[in-house]
């Protein structure tokens, strides 16, 4: 009754035993060893590729930050400059409102210095158009009705005519 297997004491059989759990350990501790090496070198790879894929991806965002920061910076000296201006166009606003208001203040001056002079100009043109002159001890009726004709009359008595203006030269004069 073979059975085809051969028989061991215990004693090689412990010793197999443990032989075969040194080699399974020694493979473990070999495969452990190389997974190890091979995580770190992928761990390696694929940093780097992760830090090129990063500066690859982040070159067209540099450009763009530093062509912003060109023009922000260009922004920055027109703002400054348009603030100057303004600035400048504020005290300008400033000194006109003052202008105009000392304007306003001399054109209602003249004003009322006006209406005062229109109101004295009135009142002496209604002065001058009263009869001032007051005859004293004229007989009544020498000249009927008309008063020139009393007028002439009595001005031909004291004073001599003057020379006749000829025709052209005529002027007429209103005799209130």
């Amino acid at each position: 009754m073979a059975t085809g297997k051969k028989w061991m004491s215990p004693q090689k059989q412990a010793t197999s035993v443990k032989r075969l759990k040194t080699f399974e350990d020694d493979v473990a501790s070999i495969v452990s060893q190389s997974i190890e090496v091979q995580q770190k070198a992928m761990r390696e790879m694929v940093s780097s590729m992760l830090t090129e894929a990063i500066k690859t991806t982040l070159v067209p965002f540099n450009d763009y930050i530093n062509e912003n920061g060109v023009v922000l910076r260009s922004l920055k000296g027109e703002i400054e400059s348009l603030s100057k201006s303004m600035a400048t166009i504020t005290t300008n606003v400033d000194n006109l409102q003052g202008s105009l208001r000392k304007t306003k203040k001399d054109t209602n001056l003249c004003l009322s210095r006006i209406d005062q002079l229109q109101r004295k100009c009135s009142d002496l043109e209604d002065r001058s158009r009263h009869n001032n002159v007051r005859l004293v001890n004229l007989p009544t009726g020498m000249a009927g009705d008309d008063p020139r004709a009393g007028a002439s009359h009595l001005g031909a008595l004291s004073t001599p005519s003057p020379p006749p203006i000829p025709p052209k030269e005529k002027q007429r004069f209103r005799i209130s």
